[in-house]
């Protein structure tokens, strides 16, 4: 488990971005890092002040949570380096990113688009990603280019785990319509075999 956040040492330096059902900072640890020369990504649910559509925020804040501190060393997948609750407040601290996010990297880009040597680089590091999580039985369901992020290095990691579900078995319609259940290992075969030619059908 990550270690929990002594929030009062925690201060904010900039707003990095604002979702449906949070914020998130850049961030520094006033007792460890006076300078703020390791800022870090901090993502805050406020309860308190959830719209009535967004009941759910507090749930998916906490799943996300779980899911990240379960996640196995992978380097293009987030690492959980805190998290912390209080009253009204509930988040997680996450590696910053200082490249952004892929959507705004592609406006920066000639003509607002990648050369087909970055977007088979960046592709090629999301499917080691997906490939990874689906190891795992963890299906994202949340992919694009704004939740693929840009690493100091320039390699690329995924983000927003809040709406990823965790399989036992997988539940797939056959050609009659029929929901079929197949066992995880025979899953993890197929999955393979779709993703790689859905890969071929778009080189």
């Amino acid at each position: 488990m990550a270690p929990k956040l002594d929030m009062d040492n925690i201060r904010a330096l900039k707003v990095l971005g604002k979702g449906a059902t949070g914020t998130v900072f850049l961030a520094h640890d006033i007792s460890s890092d006076p300078t703020a020369r390791s800022p870090f990504a901090l993502k805050v649910v406020q309860k308190s002040s959830l719209p009535h559509s967004h009941k759910s925020a507090d749930r998916r804040a906490r799943w996300e949570m779980s899911v990240l501190s379960g996640l196995e060393a992978n380097p293009f997948l987030p690492s959980l380096l805190g998290s912390f609750e209080a009253h009204d407040l509930l988040g997680c601290s996450l590696p910053f990113c200082p490249g952004g996010d892929l959507n705004a990297l592609r406006y920066q880009q000639t003509d607002h688009a990648f050369s087909q040597s970055a977007i088979k680089f960046y592709l090629a590091e999301i499917v080691c990603a997906l490939d990874h999580l689906h190891s795992m039985r963890i299906v994202y369901r949340d992919l694009k280019p704004e939740n693929v992020l840009v690493q100091s290095s320039g390699h690329v990691i995924l983000t927003d785990f809040d709406l990823s579900k965790k399989l036992s078995v997988l539940e797939v319609p056959d050609p009659a319509g029929e929901i079929k259940q197949f066992k995880p290992k025979r899953t993890a075969r197929m999955t393979r075999i779709f993703r790689y030619g859905a890969e071929g059908n778009t080189a």
